[in-house]
């Protein structure tokens, strides 16, 4: 994948080997998501993690890790994290999507979804699945607003709901133009 600009400001490219030490100063300055998300500050090698974790049953072919650069320094002000063609063909499940606390409540989310959205697109994805906190209720809106819906699933009790949106529109219930 070659540079996809998101706007003016910003653009995504594959995270390379040599964006580790960028990557583990992001989570660093994010340490803020992982407590909310998870209780806990980020482990050591939570950033190095990303370039390998996978779901159960992935291709490690199908990992795209994708960072988030600023125009004119280059500086990485996010990333996403996402497995394609799981847990079926077709369907992306984008594991993080992280900007830096600064970055944040500048509609730079919306647009560096609107772009992941139209890579997916036209890749062959015909729907996005992620999980989120049902506590975090901002993200919750977030995802909302993208046009994802709830997938309510009585087993899971660890706090996380799985949310769906799927990309004909035709059974997403969220407004996606918000």
């Amino acid at each position: 994948m070659t540079r996809m600009m998101v706007d003016g400001n910003c653009w995504l490219a594959e995270l390379e080997a040599e964006d580790g030490p960028a990557l583990e100063e992001l989570v660093e300055a994010c340490a803020d998501y992982y407590d909310a998300a998870f209780g806990r500050p980020p482990f050591p090698a939570e950033a190095q993690s990303m370039y390998m974790a996978l779901p159960d049953g992935a291709d490690p072919h199908s990992k795209l890790l994708l960072g988030v650069f600023r125009s004119g320094d280059a500086a990485l002000v996010g990333v996403l994290d996402v497995i394609r063609n799981h847990p079926k063909r077709a369907t992306w499940d984008l594991g993080l999507l992280l900007l830096r606390p600064e970055e944040r409540g500048k509609r730079l989310g919306a647009q560096v979804y609107g772009a992941f959205e139209q890579l997916a697109r036209s890749e062959g994805a015909n729907e996005i699945v992620l999980l989120t906190r049902e506590d975090m209720h901002g993200a919750h809106r977030f995802w909302v607003r993208r046009g994802f819906v709830d997938e309510p699933d009585p087993s899971r009790t660890d706090g996380f709901v799985l949310m769906r949106r799927y990309l004909d529109d035709s059974r997403s219930t969220g407004d996606a133009a918000l």
